[in-house]
This record gives C-alpha cells, structure tokens and sequence, in this order.
C-alpha cells in the first residue's frame, strides 16, 4: 500500500513526516479534503476567520507533490440575502405587501 504524506500550508505550515498509507491517491486526497474541511469547521466554531488561500498537498513517499486541495475549493459559501436583492419580491395575498409591490412597480417604471 503506498505511503502519502499530508503537508499543510496555512498560517503554520506543518509537514506530515510520517504519513499514511492509503489504497491509492484517490483516497489520500478524499483524506485531505476532508482534513481542509474540518480545519475549517474549527475556525468557526472557535470565531476566527478563514482564509480561503490555504491548502494541503498531497505528496508521495519521494515528496513529489501530487495534488493539492485548496480550501477554496472545497466549500461553497451562499449569501442568500445578497441574492434575494437580485429576486423580484414575492407575490402575497396581504393588503400591506401588494401595496409594497404596486410602489416597487411604479419605481421601476
């Protein structure tokens, strides 16, 4: 079974000295994803940011680098209220909201 080393680069590069054995590289790099998501879990739960710019490289027992998992590229984040500026406001029954929606309307020409 080959032997992958997990090195991370973040505010304090660590280097996987040991490594671990995995079936193929497929594996070490579904661990390293799941390695960059759980740094970052900890970030949030302790309240301190995350910088998107970090990753984990993925090297053999040569220390040829073989992928790298950015952060970036394992999370997505929303922002649901950016993007309910961008929707048209929602059709309701009440009095009040169709007032609202006739004004909106009228503003938009």
């Amino acid at each position: 079974m080959p032997r992958y080393h997990l090195n991370l680069f973040n505010s304090t590069d660590t280097y996987d000295e040991d490594g671990r054995d995995f079936d193929d590289l497929a594996a070490a790099k579904v661990e390293a994803t799941r390695s960059s998501r759980d740094l970052m879990a900890e970030h949030v739960k302790a309240g301190e940011p995350i910088d998107l710019g970090h990753y984990i490289e993925v090297a053999d027992d040569g220390g040829k680098v073989l992928a790298t998992i950015g952060f970036r590229e394992v999370i997505t984040i929303t922002d649901s209220k950016a993007a309910a500026v961008e929707r048209p406001p929602r059709l309701s029954t009440s009095g009040r909201n169709q007032r609202k929606i006739s004004m909106l309307q009228d503003m938009r020409g």
